[in-house]
């Protein structure tokens, strides 16, 4: 990621988050909780740096950020590289209503991270506003442990997914000419975001889900498969998501980036949807049974591929998520996404959802005009409206 970020020339795998605070509002009580919550985890107090030997670990700077005051307009709620001491931002903003605003880089926190730092800066807020202590709460992991098992599997992959990565990385195609060009001038930075409520289509599309015996995600994903094809002109590509992966209960209370990869490749766009839909089935399975191999494949990767554009920027990245909100039935403490266009990819889609809704939310780099980013959302949202109205 920081290598990214360098090459990007901005940090570009940023996470933002705006949370609605309880009024009054107290900024020093605000303040002080989150100080305790940075206290009890290492990476909220933590920015990358090269030690004597030119390696890059992560520092400990001894206390989280300062809580700034924010006018909450984009050009006050800055971008975080991993340099920063520490690698996130947290700001105020007091009208209309008191908001948190934080943005985490993603080397430092995953989506179940984000929860667990909110959750703890409330019980922290409102211990200091009650006057009481800060309540008991397990002690967290150490993320050092899930550090050293990714860089084990990294320097000794099983030959298995070795020979998984090295087959399907070597079959990907290159991207056409005409898509190279468009996205040579660099698709990450301040591209755009586009939005579609599709929460009229969602019980189908589970319903959908269960009749053809795969996963909601993998409808999901063929449908932006097919509309990538049509707004870029590209039949057969790698799209990247990323997997929460905690494998241990001892870390369910650590924050962190326990993120692992997984790479799908998206072809078959001139298929019938069902057979693509269970085909994009199979290999999101697959590449979920394979663990990545990074260390050992890094010097196989070609940026002219399929997978990346010329300057190695992946080309597809897509999410499906649950929605962060509270559980109280007050509205604060409500988690909401910032939009932040700085992106890494050409083009990445999230889709948002809870037992009721699902938010599309695309962002695209700078190499994607805003024309054709709409023409993709406007295309899966017809996909998924086709797809679901077929499973009644």
């Amino acid at each position: 990621m920081w290598v990214a970020d360098q090459l990007a020339g901005i940090p570009v795998h940023n996470t933002g988050i705006s949370v609605r605070l309880p009024e009054p509002f107290d900024h020093a009580h605000l303040s002080d909780a989150i100080d305790l919550v940075s206290a009890r985890h290492r990476m909220l107090r933590s920015y990358c740096a090269f030690d004597d030997e030119f390696e890059l670990v992560l520092r400990d700077t001894g206390r989280g950020p300062v809580l700034e005051r924010s006018s909450g307009l984009p050009a006050d709620v800055p971008s975080v590289e991993l340099s920063r001491r520490p690698a996130w931002w947290v700001g105020v903003v007091a009208e209309p209503h008191p908001r948190l605003l934080a943005v985490f880089h993603h080397a430092l926190v995953d989506p179940w991270s984000l929860r667990l730092v909110i959750e703890e800066i409330r019980l922290a807020h409102q211990s200091r506003a009650e006057g009481a202590p800060f309540p008991e709460l397990p002690a967290p992991g150490d993320y050092r442990e899930h550090a050293e098992l990714m860089r084990a599997r990294s320097a000794d992959p099983d030959p298995d997914s070795l020979a998984y990565w090295r087959r399907v990385l070597a079959s990907v195609p290159q991207l056409p000419s005409g898509v190279s060009d468009m996205l040579r001038s660099n698709p990450a930075g301040a591209g755009g975001v586009v939005r579609r409520d599709l929460s009229h289509t969602w019980s189908r599309l589970r319903r959908l889900a269960m009749q053809r015996r795969v996963t909601p995600f993998a409808i999901l994903l063929t449908a932006s498969a097919r509309a990538v094809h049509e707004g870029l002109g590209v039949a057969d590509f790698l799209a990247v998501m990323p997997v929460v992966s905690r494998e241990t209960e001892s870390v369910d209370r650590t924050v962190g980036c326990f993120t692992d990869l997984a790479v799908v490749r998206l072809g078959g766009a001139d298929l019938p949807v069902e057979q693509q839909i269970e085909e994009t089935f199979t290999s999101l399975a697959d590449s979920l049974h394979h663990h990545i191999p990074y260390q050992a494949l890094l010097d196989r990767c070609d940026p002219t591929r399929g997978s990346g554009t010329p300057n190695g920027h992946d080309l597809v990245a897509v999410t499906l998520y649950p929605s962060q909100g509270s559980p109280s039935v007050s509205p604060c403490w409500e988690v909401e996404p910032l939009d932040l266009p700085a992106v890494s990819h050409a083009v990445e889609l999230g889709f948002q959802h809870d037992s009721e809704s699902l938010t599309m939310v695309l962002h695209h780099g700078r190499g994607v005009t805003a024309t054709v980013a709409h023409a993709i959302a406007d295309a899966i949202t017809r996909l998924l409206e086709d797809l679901g109205a077929s499973a009644d």
